[in-house]
């Protein structure tokens, strides 16, 4: 399932206090059916991956 979709603003666990907005530029399934989601600040610049449990939305955080 889906927890995000392009162009959402998401936020890195962890890393609250920095709280660095992240956008979701594309959505990935292997082969297993795990989703990843390829986000960055800037769309094309410093693209990673990031599984849902690594990212969360701004009113998860609250």
């Amino acid at each position: 399932m889906k927890k995000f979709a392009i162009n959402d603003e998401v936020y890195e666990a962890g890393k609250f206090g920095l709280r660095v907005a992240l956008f979701v530029w594309k959505i990935n399934r292997d082969a297993k059916g795990l989703i990843t989601y390829t986000c960055s600040a800037i769309k094309g610049r410093n693209e990673e991956e990031y599984t849902d449990k690594q990212i969360y939305a701004l009113a998860e955080l609250f």
